[in-house]
């Protein structure tokens, strides 16, 4: 049985929407949602490695990082690499404690 994902109520369901065709990165890969997010970009600058698009009716966003390739990191193991330094960074910053 096919269920849909749910959305807070001031958001529109993601199936139901009208979407779009869309390029990131200048076109080097290309992606589909619904036409209700908007463009960051458009709004205040967005690092080049980033792609930022927003709901404005609700708390909702999409964001697409492109991540520096590390040789020394297995593919199956990089998301838990990632995770973890994003926590250390922040560890650094506010002084808590990390856990990934």
């Amino acid at each position: 049985m096919h269920t849909s994902k749910s959305f807070p109520s001031s958001s529109l369901e993601w199936n139901n929407s009208q979407k779009d065709d869309c390029l990131l990165f200048g076109g080097a890969i290309s992606t589909t949602f619904p036409l209700r997010f908007e463009d960051v970009s458009n709004i205040r600058e967005v690092p080049h490695h980033q792609e930022v698009f927003v709901d404005p009716a609700c708390d909702e966003s999409l964001i697409f990082e492109l991540l520096e390739l590390k040789h020394d990191v297995a593919d199956n193991g990089s998301a838990t690499w990632f995770l973890q330094d994003l926590a250390r960074d922040s560890r650094t910053r506010h002084r808590g404690q990390y856990r990934v």
